[in-house]
């Protein structure tokens, strides 16, 4: 057997030996430096040391020297530039150079020491060489299996607890705290698309989509749903931006930070891009879960407001119930509903406080100008200042083209709304516009069958029904009848447009002197009456000439009118057609002793 075969068969069996007698295949530096000092006592070679390839940092790191105790010239790392794939052998300053290629990759060197230059001849290194990949070969595939067993296992696992999640923020919780385990000198960071409900102690943020100075990578792996690398070589960092892709949508961005690398390896890539994709479904099929949840809510809600709308309630009534339904979904700090008039929108009393100050009309005027047929939503609202509130969505009540007037929904916190309560409110109001457009229709023509056109007055009628009812209680009341003088002049020398004009002139003048409660009608023609319930008829004659008064200060042409004034009470038998007869008595008097006067007809 020849010198050649005799190393041959040595080094088979050190390598197997060394295999046998290790519990694992793993390569570990126990097993590299049995390698080491087997070789260097087969080969008397002052000393030798094993490089492997480090693809964190591109380079080829020593992980054993034998012996030890001797002063070693040899570097703790090689730059991966200063090899080339599979080299063939070198001698370098006494070192003999012995690449270990495994594929196409010069997966690591042997490199020996020698007393004298080049001791081992070209066929000797080859047997060297060949063996040592047979080995090495053996201990990376083993190796390599180990890696992928033990990733499969845990990605099995992780996405058993991911996928049993219900709620985002525990699926975020549940990523970062296996990812950081896994390597647990990174660091990590969630960079979300849209802000969730998280426990404020993880590393999470939102995405900057300004893109003020141009994208940032972590941008562009959201956009492009690709994972994009950063690297700092003068700081010897590398950052990773590994998009959290589901099958609909790409949910945020996993950011990853090493101190201590310039690369990523491939298969680590893939790897945290496999746990990335399975945090993106599982935030998938949550909010899919929870949209579906939300949109059975919302149905459910919506169905039972519209049993209820449905019901012939009143404006005030249907109002009140949206209110409470819209506050129930949004947990807002005030909510406004305006109408639109037909100069100003108008607040309705069902309104919270803040939209009765002048603050808060000034703002209900304006979002509804800016916002009359459109929905409107503002995480942070900033276009007045001195506003409280950060949070505003707009909701049009509108019916076809007809527009009612605008939901205003407030809070102070920036942000507070979501996207899904804009969406259910929207719904609620489009279902409930028609409930109160009809109502606002009924009230209106009820209005309009009480009421006179021309002076907003209510009819005779409706005087008659009401003075009528207070008369069945006990009490007293008293009725003045007001005729405005020469009225036919009027009409015939400005028109009766102009007579229109004062007609509505003198109706203005009533409603500003008189109670809520009192009931300013219409007689007839140029007759205007009051009915003041529980005045005495001495109250109401200061009352008549009070008014009468203002209508000659005050009306353009300038005009003068005529009262008539009767009273009743619970001491004589009541009766609507004697107050009339004893009224309209008094204003005959009236209109005949020389007009522009107040007469007073008592109780008999």
């Amino acid at each position: 057997m020849n010198e050649q075969s005799v190393l041959q068969m040595k080094l088979k069996n050190i390598f197997f030996d060394i295999i046998t007698n290790n519990n694992s295949l793993s390569i570990n530096k126990k097993m590299l430096l049995d390698i080491s000092r087997q070789l260097v006592d087969i080969l008397q070679h002052k000393q030798i040391a094993i490089y492997i390839l480090d693809e964190w940092n591109n380079q080829y790191k020593r992980m054993t020297v034998y012996p030890k105790y001797r002063v070693t010239s040899l570097q703790e790392t090689i730059p991966l530039s200063e090899f080339q794939k599979k080299i063939p052998f070198q001698i370098d300053k006494g070192n003999i150079i012995i690449p270990i290629n495994i594929g196409e990759k010069a997966f690591g060197y042997i490199i020996s020491c020698t007393e004298t230059r080049n001791t081992l001849d070209e066929l000797h290194m080859s047997i060297i060489q060949k063996e040592s990949e047979k080995l090495f070969k053996l201990l990376h595939t083993y190796h390599q299996m180990k890696i992928k067993q033990n990733r499969m296992k845990f990605a099995n696992s992780f996405s058993s607890r991911l996928f049993s999640k219900v709620d985002k923020s525990n699926i975020l919780e549940e990523l970062l705290t296996s990812i950081q385990n896994l390597y647990p000198n990174f660091k990590f960071n969630v960079l979300l698309s849209q802000e969730y409900k998280v426990d404020p102690s993880l590393p999470i943020k939102l995405l900057n989509f300004s893109g003020k100075f141009g994208y940032h990578l972590s941008m562009t792996a959201f956009l492009t749903g690709e994972p994009q690398i950063e690297i700092d070589k003068y700081q010897e960092r590398l950052k990773l931006y590994v998009p959290l892709e589901g099958k609909q949508a790409i949910y945020g961005v996993l950011e990853v930070e090493t101190n201590d690398a310039i690369n990523f390896p491939k298969h680590e890539l893939d790897f945290i891009s496999q746990l990335a994709s399975f945090t993106g479904k599982a935030i998938e099929n949550v909010a899919l879960y929870q949209s579906s949840n939300e949109q059975i809510e919302s149905l459910k809600l919506i169905n039972e407001t519209s049993k209820m709308l449905n019901s012939n309630m009143k404006l005030e009534e249907i109002i009140r119930i949206v209110r409470k339904k819209v506050m129930s979904i949004c947990d807002c700090s005030e909510l406004g509903f305006v109408k639109i008039g037909e100069t100003e929108p108008s607040v309705l009393e069902e309104s919270t406080p803040y939209f009765h100050t002048k603050e808060g009309q000034v703002l209900a005027h304006y979002l509804t100008h800016r916002n009359e047929q459109e929905p409107f939503f503002a995480g942070d609202f900033n276009l007045i200042d001195g506003i409280p509130y950060r949070s505003v969505m707009i909701i049009p009540m509108k019916h076809d083209v007809f527009t009612y007037g605008s939901v205003i929904i407030l809070h102070e916190e920036p942000n507070y709304f979501t996207f899904e309560n804009f969406k259910t409110i929207q719904s609620l109001i489009m279902h409930s516009t028609l409930s109160i457009l009809n109502a606002f229709l009924m009230k209106q023509l009820k209005q309009t069958v009480k009421t006179d056109y021309v002076t907003k007055l209510y009819t005779r009628n409706h005087l008659d029904k009401q003075i009528h009812k207070h008369m069945k209680t006990r009490g007293q009341g008293t009725l003045i009848l007001f005729d405005i003088d020469d009225f036919k002049k009027i009409n015939d020398t400005f028109g009766h447009h102009i007579g229109d004009k004062v007609l509505k002139q003198v109706a203005n003048i009533i409603q500003r002197n008189t109670r809520t409660e009192d009931i300013a009608a219409r007689w007839g023609g140029e007759e205007l009456a009051v009915y003041l319930p529980g005045v005495l008829e001495e109250k109401g004659v200061e009352i008549a000439k009070r008014i009468s008064r203002e209508v000659e200060m005050d009306t353009n042409p300038q005009i003068t009118v005529s009262a008539g004034v009767s009273a009743w009470n619970d001491a004589i038998p009541k009766s609507v057609v004697e107050l009339f007869i004893r009224t309209d008595q008094a204003l005959y008097e009236a209109k005949n002793s020389g007009k522009n006067c107040v007469i007073m007809k008592s109780i008999l």
